[in-house]
């Protein structure tokens, strides 16, 4: 038989009422995993990860639909769960968003991209589900120093 850790209730089930949405990008699977556990103390959070993260959320997406789709997806948790908190994560040297806007750009308008979108998920998120409360971050770093700026809605 094995033990696994628990945790005390209440915080179980604040963070069991937050949706995480973050890039499925592995190099920082680690880093988020600390910091929603460490600094956002969402041990029991729902995840959902996909490239790009909130990006099809905002309408950055490859295919036709993919943004309704997560919606829809992000709806059934809602509802299901009663999330009520969402945190949203990007990052530096993102995949999706060289793929969307081209290899060529630079780092800092895939920054500001970033930025704008995140903005335009936090609205939505507003008015979809107006009770709730939504944080957006962006990880940067090397691996000797990673950090998680939050995005200021009104500084993008």
């Amino acid at each position: 038989m094995v033990r696994v850790s628990t945790w005390q209730r209440e915080r179980r089930e604040e963070a069991s009422r937050t949706l995480a949405i973050f890039c499925s990008d592995g190099r920082y699977a680690r880093y988020l995993d600390e910091f929603f556990e460490s600094n956002l103390r969402l041990e029991g959070a729902h995840w959902v990860a996909v490239p790009g993260g909130a990006a099809p959320l905002a309408g950055r997406a490859v295919g036709a639909g993919d943004g309704d789709c997560l919606w829809r997806e992000v709806d059934f948790l809602v509802q299901t769960y009663k999330i009520d908190r969402f945190v949203l994560v990007f990052h530096e040297d993102c995949g999706h968003y060289k793929r969307l806007l081209g290899a060529e750009t630079s780092e800092e308008e895939r920054t500001s991209t970033q930025c704008a979108d995140a903005v335009a998920v936090i609205r939505e998120i507003a008015r979809r589900y107006p009770d709730s409360t939504t944080h957006a971050y962006r990880q940067h770093g090397t691996d000797t120093a990673i950090y998680f700026e939050q995005i200021d809605p009104d500084s993008c």
